[in-house]
């Protein structure tokens, strides 16, 4: 089986679905398929390459297009960066496509909608993965992506109904929910909980709990402000506890300092920011108890599969989670 998976953005990236997709392609590949994985250049902060930063086996080809990315020269006016990498990468992922409209022996996989509307626009066919669901109204062009795709991957129960409330039953044979995963080798980590503590310069004889992963979604807080505000009523009651806050953005890790971190905390309360994927093992295997503090209330939380959810498990962590139903499945 030859399978083209497309995506339109930046890669490896320290947002999740980087790794999701990455990922996805490596576990296609070991079970035989000749994958390739295609996505535009874009600037990036990150130096490695796909295979180092995300730990993979090379068993997949890359192909990197041509585009413009201003996004991150400085003084450049934003929407006009925007918009010329938009446009650029959009019109190289067409050209890249018209040069392959014979080549129907092969499955196009993609997750992001301007793939997928290419895709389904040149009649390719596409299998569309669909992720965290959250339009208020039906879209005529994801009405057109689901009706021209093969076959719909989502990523949650709660994905597949709100699909379903907005573009009918009549194509639910076509859809197949698949949780997302965790690769269990790669968290299986020889150190002991000491011996990580103490490469991480963690306290020892504490008891340590976690917060792993990014602390927004599409510009929405994920909760550790919650966990934040519950962690001081655990240190009020004097037990021996601190809490590791492992993720980003930075902005908004300084947020949170600024209003958590009075200077009397110690060692208590840590923020490491972002951290290279390859040490989250390490990180884990150090923590006695990792917390998920999702809100319930949006849309996120009824449509996530958090891939947090499925490392924790991997890594054979005390989980405290938010009770939705996402997560209780």
């Amino acid at each position: 089986m030859r399978l083209i998976y497309i995506f339109n953005g930046r890669l490896p990236t320290e947002k999740a679905h980087g790794l999701q997709i990455a990922k996805t392609c490596e576990a296609f590949s070991s079970l035989g398929a000749d994958v390739e994985l295609v996505f535009p250049f874009r600037a990036n902060p990150i130096k490695e390459t796909l295979f180092s930063y995300y730990g993979l086996k090379k068993t997949f080809a890359v192909k990197k297009l041509w585009s413009l990315d201003p996004m991150s020269v400085k003084g450049f006016p934003g929407r006009l960066a925007f918009f010329i990498q938009s446009a650029t990468s959009g019109m190289s992922i067409l050209f890249y496509l018209l040069l392959r409209r014979r080549r129907r022996n092969s499955i196009f996989y993609s997750r992001d909608y301007v793939s997928l509307f290419l895709l389904a626009l040149l009649g390719f066919k596409p299998v569309a993965e669909l992720h965290d669901y959250r339009a208020i109204r039906p879209r005529n062009f994801i009405r057109f992506i689901i009706g021209e795709s093969r076959k719909i991957i989502v990523n949650s129960e709660g994905t597949l109904n709100l699909l379903k409330a907005h573009y009918g039953a009549t194509v639910e044979k076509k859809f197949l929910v698949a949780a997302n995963g965790v690769d269990l080798e790669f968290f299986n980590v020889k150190k002991t909980s000491e011996e990580a503590r103490k490469l991480l310069n963690m306290p020892a004889n504490k008891i340590i709990i976690g917060y792993v992963g990014r602390l927004e979604v599409a510009g929405e807080e994920k909760g550790v402000r919650l966990l934040l505000e519950a962690f001081k009523k655990v240190r009020e009651d004097g037990k021996e506890f601190c809490l590791y806050v492992v993720g980003g953005p930075e902005n908004l890790v300084e947020i949170y300092k600024n209003k958590y971190a009075d200077g009397k905390n110690g060692n208590e309360l840590v923020f490491t920011g972002h951290v290279f994927y390859g040490e989250i093992p390490l990180y884990l295997r150090s923590m006695d108890i990792v917390v998920i503090p999702l809100s319930a209330g949006n849309r996120h939380s009824m449509t996530t599969s958090p891939i947090k959810l499925f490392e924790f498990f991997g890594a054979g962590k005390a989980i405290i989670a938010s009770d939705l139903p996402s997560i209780r499945n």
